[in-house]
């Protein structure tokens, strides 16, 4: 309920946020037909939805035996000076073992996150994001975390590269089977890079690199990584992506892996 109720006050705060109005300017200038005509259109590319879905199933028999799925998406509405974003991520894989009649979980992760940026100039924005993630692997049975922060982004390399760093503080609840103590709401400093290159019209290489870390408390780090390379080489609309996702856990029970990381090939929708 705290992570909502400071969710909800820095949406107001930014949505409260509107550009001052030059009252000289409104009364001295006539604006043209060429000007009234190019704001609408401004408007209307700046609330227009994009999105994609990567998609990719993993399926093998005899010795392995193993059934696998990694889905992950994002929606994003870019604005001249905000812009909203919602991820989420599904990642699952089961082995079947002949002695066993039931298959066994070796990964079941599930996460959601909404974020937004409110412009503040060319370089710095406010930054705001909210995510929900589950790893039963893990140990972690829920972790809500608002991270509020800026957003650093160098405007010169825009068009081709485009890199940003948004450090801050984030407010984490979480609930861990094997660690009942360290369980409830805690404030910790976090960071989340991310950095898009084009490297034609069809190839971009994505990536982006989260990182929280609890200092009062021993190996109770976070870090979540991933680099893609994808490319529309089937259509405007489909193509594929070659990724690697890195995920360490510090604070796990005894006889559970820290460290997931996973290879994906998998086809590309665009929304």
């Amino acid at each position: 309920m705290k992570l909502v109720l400071v969710l909800i006050s820095c949406l107001t705060c930014c949505l409260a946020q509107t550009p001052p109005v030059d009252q000289s300017s409104s009364s001295t200038t006539t604006p043209t037909a060429a000007t009234t005509a190019a704001a609408p259109a401004k408007l209307v590319s700046a609330v227009k939805w994009v999105g994609a879905v990567t998609a990719s199933i993993l399926v093998s028999r005899g010795e392995s035996n193993l059934n696998g799925i990694s889905l992950t998406g994002q929606v994003v509405r870019p604005g001249l000076d905000r812009t909203y974003k919602f991820e989420g991520l599904y990642l699952y894989n089961s082995v079947g073992v002949p002695s066993v009649a039931q298959r066994v979980v070796v990964q079941d992760r599930r996460a959601l996150a909404f974020s937004f940026n409110q412009k503040m100039n060319n370089v710095v924005s406010f930054f705001n994001r909210l995510s929900v993630d589950s790893n039963r692997q893990q140990g972690i049975n829920y972790r809500v975390m608002n991270m509020v922060g800026v957003t650093i982004r160098d405007p010169k390399k825009e068009h081709r590269f485009q890199l940003d760093f948004s450090p801050g503080a984030a407010f984490v609840d979480e609930s861990k089977t094997a660690f009942p103590v360290e369980n409830g709401l805690h404030v910790m400093p976090a960071a989340l890079q991310t950095a898009s290159l084009r490297i034609s019209k069809a190839w971009t290489v994505d990536q982006y690199f989260l990182y929280r870390v609890r200092p009062s408390v021993a190996h109770d780090t976070h870090l979540d990584a991933f680099v893609g390379l994808n490319g529309m080489v089937f259509t405007r609309r489909f193509g594929m992506q070659l990724g690697y996702r890195y995920t360490y856990e510090g604070l796990v029970a005894p006889g559970l892996m820290r460290l997931d990381t996973q290879f994906t090939v998998g086809i590309i929708m665009k929304l």
